[in-house]
Order: C-alpha cells, then sequence, then structure tokens
C-alpha cells in the first residue's frame, strides 16, 4: 500500500504509424501484464500531458481489449504532489528516489488514500487552494477549520491502525481520530507494529496503549483488519453497541441464545454471539431485513434507552461492512484538467466577462491570425480584428514572433484547451476600467450576499475617509486646530470663557466646524460651509453660517 514496485522511464508511449513504438510501449505493456492494475493515474505540470494521457489511454484500452480486462486511466490530481515531493519528509522516507520518482509516489498514494496524503502536508495544506475565499481568512483561524474537516473525514471512513503501523505514510491520519491527537496516536504507533499487530479492540485497553476513558471516545474510529477475534472490530460499530449487534445477529439467523452463547457474550470474544455475527455478514446480510427493529427499539426504550437509529446503523454496517461513506471518484472534466495541469483558475484568473487580462507571447504570426502563448502554457488566438481598434490587412503589420502583449480573455475553449484573445485597446481599458470597480457584478454575487448592507458600509468607510481627510486639513489660521469635537471640548476646559477654536468639520472638505467654550462645561459647535473653494484644501471665499454641527 503506497509502496513502489517498479519503474522505468522513457521519452514516448506512442504507437508508431510506421511499426515503430515508443521506447515506453513495451514496458508500459509488459507491466500490465504483471502487474494487473484497477487504475492508470496521468499527471504532469504541462499541457503536453495531454498528449501523454492519450497515448496511454490507448495503451491501455488495447490492452483491456486483449485480455478482457477493465483498468480506468484517468488524470490524477497533483497538487500535494507538487508540495510533498521535494520536502524533508520526502527525501527522509524515500531518500533513494529521484524527484521525479517521488512525485509519481505521492500522486499514487493521492488516488489510494487523499486524507493520508492531506494530512501527510501538516501545516503546509494551507498552500493549497482550499476554497476561492481562503486568502482572506487568517492562516492561524483556517488552519483549526482544516483540521476539523480532517477529523470529520476520519470518522466517516475510520482508520485500520495495523496498516497504519505497517505503512508510516498513512500513520498521518491517525491523530486526527476522534479523541486521541498527535500524543496519544503516537503512543498507539510506537507499541503496535506488523509483527505485533492489534488482534481486537479490547487491545488497546488490555495492553495498555490507551485508558479507559480515551477507548470510549475513539474506539469506533479505529478498525482491526483482520478482524479475527470479532468481525464487528472491522465496523464503525462502538464496542459499547456490540451486544445489540449479537442480538440482532442471533434473531436474523433465528437462533436461540442458550446459556453458553449468555456467559461468552463480550466483545473480542472468538466463541458466542461473535460467530454468529461473522455468519450473518458473510452469508445472509439481507435476512437483517426481516427484524423489527422499531420493535426492538420500543423494547430498549422501556429500559430508557433510546437505541432506534443505533439499531438503523447496525444493521447498515453488518450490511455493507466495507462501504466507503464518501462521495465516489469522477474523472475530472475538461475543465478541471485545465486547471490542474495550467495551474489557471477560471473564474479568477481566466474570465469571460471579459475582465480578464493576461501577459502573453506571440509565438507564430499568420495573415489573419496569431497565437500568443502564457505563462501557464495555454495558447490563445488572437484573429485580425481584435488586434487594434482600427482596421488592418495583416496581423504582421501589428505583430511579430517574440513579442510580448497583453490581452483580454473573450472566450476560454475547454475542448481545445485555449483561449480567444483580443489586443484592441477599447477592450484592454473596459477589462482595466472593470477590474478597477469595487462594486461587484449582481450576477458574479452570492445569492445571499446582501448587496444593501454592503452599500451601507460602503458608505460608512467613505464617511470615515472624508473625516480621516478632514483632520488632515491645514488652515492658516492662529484660532485653527486639527481637532475634533471631544477633542476641541478637553483642550477649551482650561481656557477663559469665550474662546473658541476652529477645527475640521466631520462633514467634508466644503465645511469646516467652530467650537466655542460658553461657559464652564458648556460647549457650542457650530457648522460652517464653504462655497467658492479653489480645491478641497483651500479655504472658500465665502462662508454660510449653519446650525450647530
Amino acid at each position: 500500500h503506497g509502496r513502489a514496485r517498479e519503474d522505468f522511464s522513457a521519452d514516448s508511449m506512442r504507437r508508431g504509424a510506421d511499426g515503430v513504438d515508443g521506447d515506453g510501449v513495451a514496458p508500459l505493456v509488459a507491466l500490465l501484464q504483471r502487474r494487473p492494475a484497477d487504475v492508470v493515474a496521468v499527471a504532469g505540470m504541462s499541457l503536453q500531458t495531454r498528449r501523454l494521457y492519450e497515448d496511454v489511454r490507448l495503451l491501455v484500452d488495447d490492452h483491456c481489449a486483449r485480455n478482457s480486462g477493465d483498468v480506468m486511466v484517468t488524470y490524477a490530481q497533483d497538487d500535494a504532489a507538487r508540495l510533498w515531493w521535494d520536502c524533508d519528509a520526502a527525501r527522509a522516507e524515500l531518500p533513494a528516489m529521484r524527484r521525479e520518482e517521488r512525485y509519481c509516489v505521492a500522486v499514487a498514494r493521492m488516488l489510494q488514500d487523499a486524507p493520508a496524503a492531506y494530512a501527510a502536508l501538516g501545516p503546509d495544506v494551507l498552500k493549497l487552494r482550499l476554497h476561492p475565499a481562503q486568502r482572506l481568512v487568517d492562516a492561524a483561524a483556517l488552519l483549526p477549520a482544516v483540521q476539523r474537516a480532517f477529523t470529520n473525514v476520519v470518522a466517516k471512513t475510520g482508520v485500520d491502525v495495523n496498516l497504519a503501523a505497517a505503512h508510516p505514510h498513512l500513520a498521518h491520519v491517525l491523530p486526527f481520530v476522534a479523541g486521541l491527537g498527535p500524543r496519544k496516536a503516537h503512543a498507539i504507533l510506537s507499541r503496535v507494529s506488523p509483527s505485533d499487530p492489534l488482534e481486537s479492540r479490547n487491545d488497546l485497553v488490555t495492553r495498555k496503549l490507551c485508558t479507559r476513558v480515551v477507548f470510549v471516545n475513539c474506539a469506533s474510529f479505529l478498525r482491526i483488519r483482520p478482524a479475527t477475534a470479532d468481525a464487528l472490530d472491522a465496523t464503525r460499530i462502538h464496542p459499547q453497541d456490540y451486544i445489540l449487534a449479537y442480538k440482532m445477529a442471533l434473531d436474523a439467523l433465528d437462533i436461540e441464545e442458550d446459556d453458553e452463547d449468555s456467559g461468552r457474550r463480550r466483545p473480542g470474544s472468538k466463541h458466542g454471539p461473535a460467530r454468529y455475527v461473522a455468519e450473518v455478514m458473510r452469508n445472509a446480510p439481507e435476512k437483517l431485513d426481516d427484524l423489527d427493529l422499531v420493535g426492538y427499539a420500543e423494547e430498549l426504550k422501556r429500559k430508557h434507552l433510546l437505541k432506534l437509529e443505533t439499531l438503523k446503523f447496525i444493521k447498515h454496517e453488518l450490511q455493507h461492512p466495507d462501504e466507503d461513506p464518501r462521495e465516489a471518484f469522477e474523472q475530472p472534466d475538461d475543465r478541471r484538467v485545465l486547471e490542474m495541469l495550467t495551474g489557471e483558475i477560471i473564474g479568477e484568473t481566466l474570465r469571460e466577462d471579459g475582465s480578464s487580462l493576461v501577459s502573453a507571447t506571440i509565438m507564430r504570426v499568420q495573415p489573419r491570425f496569431a497565437i500568443a502563448r502564457l505563462d501557464s502554457g495555454l495558447e490563445g488566438f488572437i484573429s485580425v480584428a481584435n488586434v487594434t481598434d482600427y482596421r488592418i490587412e495583416a496581423v504582421s503589420d501589428e505583430l511579430s514572433p517574440g513579442q510580448s502583449i497583453v490581452a483580454v480573455v473573450k472566450r476560454i475553449d475547454l475542448e481545445k484547451m485555449s483561449l480567444d484573445l483580443s489586443m484592441r485597446q477599447a477592450d484592454i481599458d473596459e477589462a482595466v476600467r472593470r477590474s478597477q470597480s469595487t462594486v461587484p457584478d449582481a450576477s458574479q454575487v452570492d445569492k445571499y450576499f446582501d448587496l444593501d448592507s454592503e452599500s451601507v458600509l460602503r458608505e460608512r468607510a467613505k464617511a470615515l475617509k472624508q473625516k480621516s481627510t478632514a483632520r488632515m486639513r491645514t488652515i492658516p489660521h492662529p484660532l485653527f486646530k486639527p481637532l475634533n469635537s471631544r477633542e476641541a471640548e478637553q483642550y477649551l476646559a482650561s481656557r477663559p470663557r469665550g474662546d473658541c477654536v476652529i477645527r475640521p468639520s466631520s462633514r467634508g472638505v466644503d465645511h469646516i466646524a467652530i467650537t466655542w467654550k460658553v461657559a464652564e462645561g458648556l460647549f457650542q459647535h457650530i457648522d460652517v460651509q464653504e462655497r467658492d473653494k479653489p480645491s478641497d484644501t483651500a479655504l472658500g471665499s465665502t462662508f454660510l453660517v449653519g446650525d450647530a454641527a
């Protein structure tokens, strides 16, 4: 699990039309013959990977047709592999491998066990693009949320303790088991090995790997495989509910519980009802459908035990012991493939609404069009009509190979993995204007987003900005002080009655305020509007004394 068995390097996986195949064709076909596979993954860091994918797919399809096999060929997610392949942990675990080989191992591990691959990154998992808005959240707040997500996934799937002890790269998920954590997980792994595995969940307590309280918290998330003592140890059923599973198995098989079985009804026993649970799971899971779980739950309710949902869960686990509750794997669509191979994000770095500016280099020029290439490897098509705002006869009149340009994305062709670009100045100006706009387009805003509340907040921010600007204003007058209303009152508190202060106004740059001391502890704030101002910072030539500010 997760170990590299064989490797080879090649320059081409393409079958030759003239009978001369690429140097990787024979090794790949021989490998499929020796080691039957379920999945062949293709990954890479450029759009050239598409050619490799097609070559490999044709080879695998031909192999399956000749051998009546069924092997899926898929693009593989490699975001975690790009972070892991050259880190210290990767070099320490696989010191004899080259960087490219470690990359392949990481890609394969991602397909086999994605939670373990992501957990191996530790805090570096935040370097991945997990959400479009994650850059707006502080890392110290985001990491605990991501760790809770790991805990939820592990709670759904469970962790095979013996497998984690045998394969260190799988051990990274154990700390996310509810009730454990890094310290307790390390304590368990340090005392479990392939030569000394756990035989039952009870071993966690009898071998003093954890306390009884910790055992109660984490037991249902720790799977023991092979479950030699009790088949329930490989399920997500909690040991406290084993007795209910035993009873359901006995009733499903229509077996009366005898005194011997009653005395041996305990978790981890190889005898008694545990053997009937294994029989039901293996040979007669459909018999559980005949049980009256509601009636049994009512009987338990009279004993002050609310167990109907638990009984339903036990039935499901017994009928589907190896089910993975996560969503089924789906091959990435064209949009996802483009994002994986180029690093571009549709809707963020690339948009079709005319607001996405990109830089590119002209690669080829023809009379009626030019081809430009972005730094990400994407190629863009520029028609003669989209080169300038005015009419030109040939693209070569304006463009030449090697020229650096700025263009606007007009269309994204996912099938061809290419773009339609425009260099027209009108399109570029519009893209700049839209990118600088602070008001979002209503069609691109989440339906629950409150645009009215945002407008109010923007007005408040504008007022605060004006107030800040007013505070910085300077007027050449001996009574002028850069104070607000409260500061002006504090300043005049020790001054004689009748003194006043001219100060900036919070109403904007076309207002000033006068605060004067009427009596001890009594102040009046007067608003003065300025007219005929040559500029925002200059003093007006006409003043209108209004109501109190």
